[in-house]
This record gives structure tokens, sequence and C-alpha cells, in this order.
């Protein structure tokens, strides 16, 4: 039945059996047909949304089926998916209805085993990331808070004109679930390693004094791509690149003999709990790297949670004010106040009060590309575990590096000429 105007659910498991224990044949039987209903989805409409399945189904029907050309995780990834379960009062009321309607002589399970099966449940969708909900109305809720900016993978054309018209575009579940393992074991590697917390952002254009340091609002490890072993996050930058490619129109894929689009940067953004509890303010990411700025459409920041980040999680969602990616590229400010920094030539003067600014409900694997010019922040984390996420910055070869913009920046201290183009970047 419609969740909301023009969605739909095509498979609910809350009611029946976890799909786990089902025999083999009937959960493929419903895999197939949720594969089927995903593939018929025109290109840029609405992605249907699915109750109780993960990336886990995508693996199940992969070893069985084998035959077709369309990859099972990027179909499974064009999928809202999301757990529904009710109240505990509620459902010992269903349970107790669902009882009385029984035909006779069957005997009713006891309420003891719906409340262990509930469990298992919930255990499940933890394991797998999918967001909880408590009724259908929340669920629609949270369906119809992103179905303005979300954008299927697999239509650069429609992911373009969101960023047109609003600055930024989500992407469903755009990071696999094994490619987000492995960017949480490269955050336990530089926490482990002990590798050093960088305060980059917050020291251009020219070394700041007196500043409080980045680290008092938010952990950031720079350029993790160039590290080494589980550290490296350059197998998440290579799972994006076929993407970047399309969107920015580069011809080249990964491996092939042309350009390839630039990856100009990349973090490691952890807010922790207790700690990071502050705003970081109101900031273009544009303003601090040293790239032209006339053709800013070359240029495409993705930011990806690895948990579930909204206004209720209240762990430090990303806010954006729509369509400010208008305005020209403004100061390096202090993320600590939004004020110019010091020795910049003009001050800060974006009022978010002039644009509409909403919280983008996000769940884990989910990517915001948006233009670098658009105005964002993030809350402090308010919740009782860690934000981890990953950001990376994407620019067409032909994108050029100004050395006067920023000339602080690493990337320029060496550039001889006071432009030249990114060109490939060396993967």
């Amino acid at each position: 039945q419609p969740l909301v105007d023009g969605d739909e659910i095509i498979a609910s498991f809350d009611n029946g059996p976890e799909p786990a224990t089902w025999p083999r044949e009937l959960r493929i039987a419903h895999l197939l047909a949720l594969c089927a209903r995903a593939r018929e989805r025109e290109p840029g409409s609405a992605p249907p949304i699915v109750v109780g399945y993960s990336d886990v189904a995508a693996d199940e029907l992969s070893s069985h089926c084998g035959s077709c050309e369309t990859s099972c995780e990027d179909v499974f990834a064009g999928l809202v998916v999301v757990a529904v379960f009710i109240s505990e009062p509620d459902f010992a009321r269903n349970i107790a209805a669902r009882h009385t309607h029984m035909r006779p002589g069957t005997a009713p399970r006891p309420l003891s085993a719906y409340v262990a099966q509930q469990a298992r449940l919930r255990a499940l969708a933890a394991e797998h990331g999918l967001r909880e909900f408590t009724t259908f109305a929340a669920a629609a809720m949270h369906v119809t808070a992103r179905l303005e900016w979300v954008a299927p993978a697999d239509d650069v054309t429609a992911v373009a004109a969101r960023i047109a018209v609003h600055g930024f575009a989500i992407i469903s579940r755009l990071l696999s679930r094994a490619v987000r393992t492995r960017l949480l074991a490269a955050i336990d590697a530089h926490v482990t390693e002990g590798m050093r917390l960088s305060d980059a952002l917050y020291t251009h254009p020219q070394p700041a004094t007196g500043l409080r340091p980045l680290s008092e609002i938010i952990d950031q490890y720079l350029n993790p791509h160039a590290a080494t072993g589980a550290a490296s996050t350059l197998h998440a930058a290579r799972a994006l690149l076929p993407f970047f490619n399309a969107l920015l129109g580069v011809d080249a894929v990964h491996g092939g003999d042309g350009d390839s689009t630039h990856l100009f940067n990349d973090t490691l953004l952890i807010k922790r709990p207790s700690t990071h509890t502050d705003t970081l303010h109101w900031h273009q990411d544009l303003s601090f790297w040293p790239l032209e700025r006339e053709d800013a459409d070359g240029v495409r920041v993705a930011w990806a949670p690895l948990v579930a980040v909204g206004t209720a999680a209240a762990n430090g969602a990303l806010r954006v004010a729509v369509g400010s990616h208008a305005e020209p590229t403004g100061p390096i400010v202090a993320l600590h106040s939004g004020a110019a920094q010091a020795g910049a030539a003009q001050a800060a003067t974006f009022d978010p009060a002039e644009y509409r600014v909403v919280t983008l409900e996000m769940d884990a694997g989910d990517v915001v590309v948006f233009h670098g010019n658009l105005f964002h922040t993030s809350d402090g984390n308010f919740s009782h575990a860690a934000r981890p996420a990953w950001s990376s910055t994407w620019a067409h070869p032909a994108t050029r590096k100004v050395a006067a913009l920023v000339p602080t920046h690493v990337q320029v201290r060496n550039v001889t000429s006071a432009s030249e183009p990114l060109g490939s970047f060396a993967w």
C-alpha cells in the first residue's frame, strides 16, 4: 500500500518470521521480485521503500542468480531501506488480536516468542544499518524529508539537476557495506596508530595564533587516501571514481587511457560524544582551496556518514542553506565562529536567515554531493556514540590550481606557475 504519495512498500517482513528463517526458495522468490521491481524503476523517479531487507539480501541474490548484467549491489543501492518496529504495548495488543482470530484448534505462540523474534529483528536491523522506526507514519516522515533531495546514482543527469537547483543531492547507499566497514577500520587505524590530527582547515590563509584548535569541535585526519595498509581510504575513492567520472563528464574510467577525475583531497571526520558539542560554523569548502572560482562547476564535494545522522539522532548531521551555492566564494572563516580569519581580504557576510535551512537526514552509506560554494554547517554531537564520516573532494582534470588564492595550501607550495591544470590523479 502507499506509504507516502508516489511511493510503495514493496516488501514487508515486520509481521512475519524474520527472512533468515524462511526456506531459501521463499527468500529467493521475494528477492527476485524485489530485484525486478527495483530495475523497472524509471531513471530519476523516487526509489521504492523496502521494509526489513538490507545489504545482505544483495549477497544472497547474487549467489543464486549470477545471470544478470546489473550488479545486485547497484540494484539495492537504489532502494530506501528501513526497519519498522511497533511499541511494546501496541505489540502486545496486536498479538492478542491475532490470537483471537486464529483458526480453531491452532495453538497460539506465547507472547515471549514474539518478543524474542522482535529482539532478533532489531539485532539484524542494527547489524545491517537499517534505520529503526516505531510506526509506519514515522518512517513516512523520514522518507518524505529525504525525497526532495534524493537522486539515483544511475542517473547523473538527475543528480546534476538537483545540485544546479539546490546546491546538493543525496544518493542513497552509494557506499556499500564492505566499503563502510573498511572506512571504519581506517578510522580505528588512525586512532590506534596515533596519527596526527590536522588543523589545516583552521590555519589558512596564514598560520593563525591564539585560536582554539579545530580538534575542539571535530577530529579530522587529512588525506588518509595517502596512508598505507588498513589506514588508507583509497579503496573508497576508487569505488566512487566511476560515479564522479560520469557526473563531471570525464570520459575515462579507472584503468583507461585518458584523464580521470582528480581526487583533490579526502578527510576522515569524527565528532565524539561529550567532547565535540560545539557547532562547526557556516562555511564554503571552496574558499579553503586554491582552485579556480570561475568554473566551480568542475568541483564537487562528497560527504558520507558511516552511521545514521539526522535531527532525532542529535549527532552532528549536516545542515545546508538550500540554494546558497549561487553565492560567490567568500573568505576563509574561523570554523568556531564563522567570522573571516585574520588577513582575509573581505568580511564574512553570509546570513542563513535568507535561505531555507534543512538538516540532512542520511543513513549509513548515503552520500551527499554538493557544490563547493554551498554554505553548510553541523551541530555538536549530543548522542552517546561517535559520529564518523568520510568526505572527499573531486575535480575535473581541467580545473586549474591558482596559487595566489590560498598560497599556504600544501598543494601549491611547489607550483611553478601562477595557474596550472590539476590533470589526472595518480590512481
